[in-house]
């Protein structure tokens, strides 16, 4: 028979609960408490808050917050009790007091940090116009947005490509982006806070030299007059044209390609 392991019992410090631990972990530090709430519990609110703060920066650079987050960035601890945002937490601690009608407004415009030399009281009037006066009120645009990988300069010369007469696979391929990106700049669906003379162009751009279209005025044409004449399948029609069934009856009714008559 296999050896069983005796198990020796502890009372734990926090709820006084009886447990139990194996020896060998209780010679390494481990099991001093019955259950990982207990161990939380143990601890003061105060080290334990401090201990998810990144401070490694020096008393000047911004704090962040290690720990799990609101939407938007802002820290998010459980403390006295309730949730809260977790750079509140830092401003009482270090003992600037925040009365409840007040915010814990950042001078740094970064949500994480929780710098009490970073913060400050003040009303929601005060952080709505620390917002507009930082940029923060409106998202950045074009070339300002962090995941932007196009200058202005590419915007407007991938929209004068397609006014010239380039198609949208073509300008995507010589760029290596996706065409559905190439698609939405040419259309003004992004970058349409940059004024371009080409979108002008666009909108009386030929429907079938539009991104991602495998029709064209006389293949609509072609299948109104073939399903005139008799040949009702649509699917026959779909799977010649290697085009969904629904896209073949919208052009039979008239739903799309309506200047093809």
């Amino acid at each position: 028979m296999p050896r069983q392991s005796t198990k020796i019992e502890r009372v734990c410090p926090t709820c006084g609960k009886t447990y139990s631990v194996y020896p060998s972990l209780a010679k390494k530090g481990y099991g001093l408490h019955c259950s990982q709430a207990c161990n939380v519990a143990s601890r003061p609110q105060e080290s334990r808050f401090w201990s998810k703060i990144d401070q490694r920066g020096g008393p000047d650079a911004c704090w962040p917050w290690t720990g799990g987050r609101f939407t938007g960035g802002y820290g998010a601890i459980h403390f006295d009790g309730r949730l809260q945002k977790a750079h509140r937490v830092a401003l009482v601690l270090s003992g600037t007091p925040v009365p409840d009608d007040m915010l814990a407004c950042h001078v740094c415009n970064f949500p994480p940090c929780c710098n009490p030399a970073h913060l400050y009281a003040g009303t929601t009037k005060q952080n709505a116009e620390d917002c507009v006066r930082s940029g923060r009120k409106n998202p950045p645009r074009g070339e300002r947005q962090w995941m932007a990988y196009l200058t202005a300069e590419d915007v407007d010369a991938i929209r004068s490509d397609f006014a010239a007469g380039k198609s949208v696979a073509s300008i995507a391929r010589e760029r290596g982006i996706p065409s559905r990106n190439v698609g939405a700049i040419v259309r003004g669906i992004t970058w349409k806070h940059l004024p371009s003379i080409a979108l002008a162009q666009i909108d009386a751009t030929p429907k079938e030299r539009r991104g991602g279209v495998k029709l064209n005025a006389d293949i609509a044409r072609d299948i109104r007059a073939r399903f005139a004449a008799g040949e009702l399948d649509l699917h026959v029609f779909a799977r010649e044209l290697n085009v969904s069934w629904a896209a073949v009856k919208h052009v039979v009714i008239g739903k799309t390609w309506k200047e093809a008559e």
